[in-house]
């Protein structure tokens, strides 16, 4: 399959089925490499049987989004299979753990998404102190598209 993302590797959260599962399958009709995250097995095996049934190049990886320990071993995974990451696309239909704690000077309300954080927040109030600083621009792109309920067809 080629297309406008021939040999970029994708990250796709929630890509069992539905919204997630139709970006994953589009993503690899354009070319990308795609990896389903998701916690729905069955499901999730069908779409990357789909991808490669279509010719494109798929890896399922069990994911429970809520976990900083499963996203992480995602990314890795990601890396370890295909050598590179270059999008993220979150769908997920998550309700507990999809929000983030914030501090009151932040001025955001107590159930602001993350990536709507100025830098220093989505990393931590300390990440200047840990040396840990703002990343140079490279290419790649995040997204998120999702349901406010979880668990619908």
């Amino acid at each position: 399959m080629a297309g406008r993302l021939q040999d970029k590797v994708a990250i796709v959260t929630g890509g069992a089925r539905g919204i997630g599962g139709a970006t994953a399958r589009e993503l690899a009709v354009e070319g990308a490499k795609v990896v389903v995250a998701d916690l729905l097995e069955d499901e999730a095996a069908g779409t990357v049987q789909a991808i490669k049934d279509a010719g494109g190049d798929g890896l399922y990886v069990k994911t429970d989004v809520t976990k900083e320990g499963d996203c992480r071993a995602l990314a890795r995974a990601a890396v370890d299979q295909f050598g590179r990451l270059d999008i993220v696309v979150t769908c997920a239909g998550i309700l507990q753990g999809a929000y983030v704690a914030l501090p009151a000077e932040v001025g955001a309300t107590r159930h602001s998404r993350a990536r709507h954080l100025p830098w220093e927040h989505r990393h931590g109030p300390q990440a200047r102190e840990r040396g840990r600083r703002r990343p140079r621009r490279r290419t790649g792109c995040t997204a998120g598209a999702g349901s406010r309920v979880a668990g619908g067809t």
